[in-house]
């Protein structure tokens, strides 16, 4: 079978064409020449690309690990509705043994609620009221406390924070507070007191009394999905003396979590709960007689909000992180794949593409050399030696004849080195599907 080709026009103006037509050359009716070899690269690049996937989606799958920035601001003197299912405030006297002491013959707490207000420089005081003593079993909604907290306040006073409002300060314009205080018995028409002695012994160095407290203290953590800024209950103990006034300044802040659970899109969920923000303590010494008020506590609600961001890796971000990873595999198994691939190709093209040559058609191999090293593959293919007709009729032989004549065959024929390169170049690494056809139908 004799072929011939057309030489396509390469002028210099054509070369100004940046238009130029597609052509394809099909093989085995597809555009593309498939290997095992590249079958097994793609099956590497899915099997990386879906780790890293699984990989860089944990976080996202079982949220967590999140991203958390702490904002600290001071803001307006507001004034907060508190309830019981917010906030918590246990307190009692303790023996020194950590027991509830309530023999009020020798010591009682009183609960008072202050509403000031700042009028042309002066303060008003606009309510104070004394406030029911509550065990903490009797308030509405400490159930639902007692199980977060998980512990029982069964032999606690709590404040009923419903129905209240706090908040502001001495350096604002005004200031609603709790005031908690401990007296020693004095005797009133309410409370018949035990004697002196009783009492001096009773608050003596060998069986102090105490004032314990619990309050609420934010506990962050931001691993948790579910409650992120948990709260949990912090337990103070102040000792008792007859010759000293202790006073106790407690405020609190506001504490929010703005979180943001979108997968795709921002869902940002805000959240708010009270807790401690500082603690003063002071002393005055006090008559021992004559003043009945060993402790009080101030409580406030302040002006400081610490504001917590947290969101999650969304699935673009992953996407983004994962396309960057897999591009570059992508690239290294393409360069891998090139020059495997050209071989392959090039391999199948021999095999499969079969030439006939007239017997009388004989070529000089050194005058062929001259014109580029093209025909130099075609000469050794006509040439019918014995050693040729023997590889020809092994099938290992016939798949790799081109890397055959190559190294066994044309070698030995060629003269010079330079004549080889040249051979090397125009076959063995760059060949083409039209240098191949120019060089069989030459």
């Amino acid at each position: 079978m004799k072929m011939h080709s057309s030489k396509t026009n390469k002028n210099c103006f054509s070369k100004l064409d940046f238009f130029g037509t597609s052509f394809t050359f099909m093989i085995d009716g597809s555009e593309k020449y498939y290997t095992k070899t590249g079958a097994f690269l793609t099956t590497l690049f899915f099997f990386f690309t879906v780790t890293m996937f699984f990989g860089f989606g944990m976080d996202l799958f079982q949220r967590k690990n999140p991203r958390v920035s702490l904002n600290r601001e001071i803001g307006e003197y507001i004034s907060y509705n508190i309830s019981n299912k917010d906030f918590i405030y246990a307190y009692r006297i303790e023996d020194s043994k950590g027991l509830l002491y309530d023999d009020k013959s020798i010591a009682y707490t009183e609960v008072f609620y202050g509403f000031s207000v700042l009028v042309n420089g002066s303060w008003i005081l606009k309510n104070y009221t004394k406030l029911l003593t509550k065990k903490c079993s009797d308030i509405e909604d400490i159930k639902d406390q007692q199980s977060y907290f998980n512990i029982s306040l069964q032999n606690w006073y709590c404040i009923d924070f419903n129905n209240l409002t706090l908040g502001g300060f001495w350096d604002g314009n005004f200031v609603k507070g709790l005031q908690i205080r401990v007296h020693q018995c004095k005797n009133t028409t309410e409370i018949k007191c035990s004697s002196q002695e009783k009492i001096n012994e009773t608050f003596s160095n060998i069986n102090n009394l105490f004032y314990s407290d619990l309050s609420m203290f934010v506990q962050p953590q931001m691993n948790n999905f579910e409650n992120p800024i948990k709260t949990n209950l912090q337990n103070f103990y102040h000792v008792l003396n007859l010759n000293l006034n202790k006073k106790k300044i407690h405020t609190f802040k506001l504490t929010t979590m703005n979180n943001d659970i979108g997968w795709l899109q921002s869902n940002p969920q805000i959240s708010s709960v009270f807790s401690s923000d500082s603690i003063t303590n002071d002393f005055n010494i006090k008559d021992p007689i004559e003043q009945d008020i060993v402790h009080y506590t101030q409580i406030y609600f302040g002006n400081k909000i610490d504001t917590y961001y947290r969101s999650y890796t969304k699935i673009q971000e992953i996407l983004a992180v994962i396309g960057g990873f897999a591009k570059f595999l992508h690239t290294i198994l393409a360069i891998v794949y090139y020059y495997i691939g050209n071989l392959y190709k090039t391999l199948f093209l021999i095999k499969n593409i079969s030439f006939k040559y007239e017997e009388t058609e004989k070529v000089n191999i050194v005058d062929k050399i001259s014109h580029k090293g093209i025909p130099v593959l075609k000469s050794l293919w006509m040439l019918k030696t014995k050693k040729c007709e023997k590889v020809e009729k092994d099938e290992l032989a016939k798949i790799s004849l081109f890397e055959y004549y190559r190294t066994k065959f044309c070698k030995a024929r060629l003269k010079t080195y330079k004549n080889f390169k040249l051979y090397e170049k125009n076959f063995s690494h760059t060949m083409s599907i039209v240098n191949y056809f120019e060089f069989y139908n030459r």
